[in-house]
């Protein structure tokens, strides 16, 4: 593999990698196999290849020309190349492959993030999904670049082999997320794999990033990768060597994770000491122009320490300088690692914090772009503390957390630190609502609880299955207040609509519920429309009693149909084949009745918009 990245157009200035090794694929079951990495080598540049030359038998060859590729070999290798080396050999990766697809990969728990990702980027180079070798074929793949629309189209033969080249685009794809820029790279990434008797004999991957804003035509920022692998042995399958089960500790797919690696070694510490210690020599209170770089500088070097670390540059910050601990308390929510949530938490139970800054501080988590189970951990204990101090703001910012761990890991309502926090909140929502009765419209304090567990339960988007039946005594029930509710509606905004988008299509349907309850049914169920939820939805507006939810359900479908956002062409398809105006009959005063308002914008040029 080779990759480098270079300012074309300005020099030579270049960095380069290049890594060598020996893959191994053992398939020791159908469907199931197991990659090994052997024989690693990383360079700077690569072995220089010299000719041959003839020489007679038991004469020495030329003393000069071996030193010079003694010299050159070992000046070429990279100083950390054996430790990288160590750590890709250390642990065997198991995966699933069905007919060319890699559906999933089986790694250990104490498998480096990094080491994860390059054993993806090969198993991704070997996928290969066409149903037929005779014909080009399109489709949608996933692997370490992301969830991307392939095409595969035939390249000729070489004597028995079948040659193909597999084009991704990479503006389409999907799940690539940014760890530090926020930038999307525009690039174009091509493969060509030579097949024989089913098997890949070579496959050669491709690879040119440009970053688009400040390039001229192919000049600028460019960074670009080449990778290859060539069979160079088959042996026979030996059932004797896998007799024993092996656990499965963690499944995961082919997709890059973008976790930041904590390296807590001597080096990594000293750089953010030093760094520290320019940002007190360029900060306040004569700020130097250069602050903000070395600002950035530090975060990148403290979201790589552990928490011990990071504790303990924070205990020393103030013999560093007066704003030493200054510059670390107002890095911690922009670093964004298990490490610094942790400290910040406890700062702010230990009350060491004033409360501006604490509410800073719990506004910042749910910006945090890869919580892990460590950080919800870390929520739980938040969640505990604001109950005691009757700080609302504590669950908001704790459940968005657990939601955008959600968004991460599909399977998270499995995981412990999920299920602590949603059966907390919905033991906490059913007590309170049975002490407060049917005075809770009267008891303002629980009220308040009230409601604010159950926007918290809709910010998770986890739904335990016993807890429905609840939810929807709730929504039925005419004790209760209509924003109560409506938030109970509400509850189910982020979970799977279709497993609960009849039963509120037949909320909407019913007259005789409040305005707003058959609103936010609508709502719900219009988060997933199909044919005959439409139709349904338009046979009842045929009939509807009450103008305001008349209103508001026509103003929300006229939008629709307008919307520029793509998410909607779903929705306007299914609209235009039930084409029928409804305004003469709800076009009303808007001061008098319900509305529903919606702005969205679009660029097709750079797949980004808002709503």
């Amino acid at each position: 593999m080779y990759v480098k990245t270079a300012l074309v157009g300005s020099g030579d200035n270049i960095s380069e990698l290049y890594i060598s090794s020996v893959v191994e694929m053992d398939y020791y079951a159908p469907c199931q196999g197991i990659l090994r990495l052997f024989s690693i080598e990383v360079r700077d540049r690569p072995v220089q290849e010299t000719e041959e030359t003839d020489f007679e038998y038991g004469e020495e060859p030329a003393g000069d020309d071996t030193n010079t590729l003694d010299q050159d070999e070992a000046g070429g290798v990279h100083p950390k190349s054996e430790t990288i080396a160590e750590e890709l050999m250390r642990f065997e990766l198991r995966f699933a492959f069905h007919d060319g697809t890699i559906s999933e990969i089986c790694h250990e728990d104490d498998e480096p993030i990094w080491t994860l990702n390059l054993k993806r980027g090969i198993l991704s180079n070997l996928q290969n999904t066409m149903p037929r070798f005779d014909i080009d074929f399109e489709t949608t793949e996933t692997d370490v670049s992301g969830i991307c629309d392939v095409k595969y189209s035939t390249n000729g033969r070489n004597g028995t082999s079948l040659l193909f080249r597999k084009t991704k685009d990479i503006v389409s794809c999907k799940r690539r997320y940014k760890t530090v820029s926020f930038i999307q790279t525009v690039a174009y990434d091509f493969r060509s794999i030579s097949i024989d008797r089913s098997i890949h004999k070579s496959v050669s991957c491709y690879e040119r990033h440009q970053l688009e804003p400040f390039s001229n035509g192919l000049a600028g920022a460019v960074t670009e990768t080449f990778s290859k692998l060539e069979l160079s042995d088959e042996e026979a399958y030996t059932q004797e060597g896998h007799q024993e089960e092996i656990d499965i500790q963690r499944r995961s797919s082919l997709l890059y994770d973008h976790t930041p690696s904590v390296r807590d070694n001597h080096n990594e510490n000293k750089a953010a000491r030093e760094l520290l210690l320019e940002l007190c020599a360029q900060g306040f209170p004569n700020i130097k122009r250069n602050f903000p770089d070395v600002f950035l500088k530090f975060l990148t070097a403290a979201r790589a320490i552990s928490h011990t670390a990071l504790a303990e540059l924070l205990k020393r910050s103030k013999s560093t300088c007066d704003n030493g601990p200054n510059h670390i308390m107002e890095s911690l929510p922009y670093i964004g690692t298990a490490a610094s949530v942790t400290i910040m938490k406890d700062l702010i139970v230990n009350g060491a914090v004033s409360h501006p800054l604490s509410s800073k501080w719990m506004d910042s988590f749910a910006y945090l772009t890869r919580p892990n189970e460590e950080v919800l951990e870390v929520m739980m204990e938040l969640i505990e503390y604001g109950k005691e101090s009757g700080n609302q703001t504590y669950l908001l910012s704790a459940t968005a957390v657990v939601h955008t761990f959600c968004t991460i890991f599909s399977d998270c309502a499995e995981i412990e630190a999920v299920q602590s926090i949603v059966q907390s909140l919905e033991e906490e929502l059913l007590e309170t609502l049975r002490e407060a009765a049917s005075e809770l419209e009267h008891d303002r304090r629980k009220y308040e609880r009230v409601i604010v567990l159950l926007m918290s339960l809709g910010n998770m988007g986890v739904v335990n299955k016993r807890f429905n039946y609840e939810l929807r005594t709730i929504i039925e029930g005419d004790q209760y207040p209509t924003a109560v509710r409506v938030e109970a509606v509400n509850v189910f905004r982020r979970s799977d609509c279709t497993r609960t988008k009849d039963y509120f299509l037949k909320l909407y349907s019913s007259y005789q519920l409040d305005v707003e309850v058959r609103i936010a049914a609508y709502l719900q169920a219009m988060r997933c429309p199909d044919y005959l939820s439409v139709k349904l939805i338009k046979h009842v507006l045929k009939t509807e009693e009450v103008n305001q939810v008349g209103s508001f359900v026509w103003s929300h479908l006229s939008n629709l149909a307008k919307s520029a956002s793509p998410v909607r062409v779903e929705a306007q398809g299914l609209l235009s084949e039930n084409g029928e105006n409804f305004g003469k009959k709800f076009g009303r005063d808007m001061r008098m009745f319900s509305r529903n308002y919606e702005q969205t914008l679009f660029f097709d040029e750079y797949n980004f918009g808002l709503t």
